[in-house]
């Protein structure tokens, strides 16, 4: 994804509180699609039912909650407001 790097940096800052080193690329497609979008509806973002942060296309033996350098639990609870506050629509993951 290429976006401005002015844009990256305002959600790392506003959207997230500089939480983390930078935010992931599904956060920042999300944020992106509620500047153009009419509606977004947000599947499968997060951690699945045991606490696992993963890709869906990735095949990972042993798993465990980790994020890396994006602040996924930061990332999950924005998504919960915004849900709350009817932004977007959040489907969560199993």
């Amino acid at each position: 994804m290429v976006l401005n790097p002015a844009f990256m940096t305002n959600i790392h800052q506003v959207w997230l509180k500089k939480k983390g080193a930078c935010p992931s690329t599904g956060f920042m497609a999300l944020v992106l699609s509620l500047h153009i979008c009419d509606e977004v509806h947000v599947f499968g973002f997060g951690a699945d039912s045991d606490g696992n942060w993963s890709h869906y296309w990735e095949q990972i033996t042993y798993k465990r909650l980790r994020t890396g350098r994006h602040p996924g639990n930061v990332e999950y609870k924005m998504i919960e407001e915004l849900t709350k506050h009817q932004v977007l629509k959040f489907y969560k993951g199993w």
